[in-house]
């Protein structure tokens, strides 16, 4: 699927399509555009493997802020911790998703393939929301990165999600 930041887009967009399904005048929300400019034309995997807290630079309206720690390994590997619901006093503070995958460089695009979520534990809840991830048609995703420093790097994804990645 879904490169990191996308799999957060698409986490965000699954769970409101499926909390306002209902509404018969639903009006998806639109995401402001990121006007950053490419500097990055090639990039190496030892430029991106390492951890990353993550950040979204363009979050569509009103959203919830999330914590999404991302870390990249130099077998190809992917692990990513993402709190979606981070402030949600229904939720136990520490609920965290987990995604799981491959991911490649193509010049200055990261490709992640093979994604898999899973909830922080076996209950309901947790089980519904890694389902409902993880039956949806398993999309390769690109980024491109925009911006790269030996600390930071931005990234945005085909759904203009941009994204930044602090090294931890």
């Amino acid at each position: 699927m879904f490169k990191s930041h996308t799999l957060v887009t698409f986490f965000r967009a699954t769970l409101a399509v499926l909390f306002l399904s209902g509404c018969s005048a639903f009006q998806p929300p639109t995401r402001p555009s990121y006007q950053g400019i490419d500097n990055v034309s090639v990039a190496t995997s030892e430029q991106v493997v390492g951890t990353w807290r993550v950040t979204e630079l363009n979050p569509f309206p009103q959203t919830t802020p999330q914590t999404t720690t991302i870390e990249y390994k130099a077998n190809g590997t992917v692990i990513g911790f993402v709190k979606p619901f981070e402030g949600d006093s229904e939720l136990p503070a520490d609920f965290t998703l987990t995604l799981t995958g491959d991911w490649t460089l193509d010049g200055d695009v990261v490709v992640h393939n093979n994604m898999i979520m899973t909830g922080p534990d076996d209950s309901d809840f947790s089980q519904l929301v890694a389902e409902t991830l993880n039956d949806q048609p398993k999309i390769e995703s690109r980024a491109n990165i925009l911006e790269m420093e030996p600390d930071r790097m931005i990234m945005i994804g085909r759904d203009g999600t941009a994204m930044e990645y602090r090294r931890q």
